[in-house]
């Protein structure tokens, strides 16, 4: 009775060591770029949303624990397959000096992880909890640089709209717009 009971027991343990020592490898591998997203949320302001991302991706999963866990962990190998690509990319962005990608890796990492231990069924539920992870991902400087200038010229034209609607006589040249008595810039900051 006793030999059944901690059985029983190492049957439950087991999983949550195979999950814990998965888990410190990989913060072990990502502790540089989690590091960095961390200092760039800390340290400029357009980022600071970062903090809140895992914290309501982890909202999102809690709200779904009931379903999560009646659901069977059924082991799927072909979860390794995506932690493969996961580390290849990584890999592929410190060869090519792209913190971008090193970042991006992390998530279909942690995915390949999920799909791993867990399974499909429960895959599918965490799907949108690790995709929404994404939003706290810093993006590449020239992707938001060209995002930018576009929403300048967007922020620019409905301004002008708008103070041309109230009868102030206003000219528009790109994203500068002239009024009487002074001229307005709109930045790369200012965009929306």
């Amino acid at each position: 009775m006793n030999q059944t009971v901690q059985v029983k027991t190492e049957n439950k343990i087991v999983p949550y060591l195979k999950f814990g020592l998965l888990a410190g490898l990989v913060i072990f591998l990502y502790y540089p770029e989690i590091s960095s997203m961390v200092n760039e949320w800390w340290t400029k302001h357009e980022y600071s949303h970062g903090f809140l991302i895992p914290l309501i991706s982890s909202f999102i999963i809690w709200r779904k624990r009931d379903v999560l866990h009646s659901t069977p962990v059924l082991p799927d190998i072909r979860g390794f397959s995506i932690l493969f690509v996961g580390v290849a990319v990584l890999i592929i962005g410190y060869v090519s000096h792209e913190p971008f990608a090193r970042r991006f890796s992390l998530l279909i990492t942690i995915s390949g992880l999920a799909y791993f231990l867990l399974g499909k069924k429960i895959f599918k539920m965490l799907i949108f909890p690790l995709g929404y992870l994404l939003f706290m991902i810093p993006p590449p400087y020239i992707l938001f640089k060209s995002i930018a200038v576009s929403l300048r010229f967007v922020s620019a034209k409905t301004t002008y709209l708008i103070i041309k609607s109230f009868g102030i006589p206003i000219v528009q040249e790109g994203a500068v717009l002239q009024l009487p008595n002074i001229n307005l810039t709109i930045a790369d900051f200012c965009t929306g």
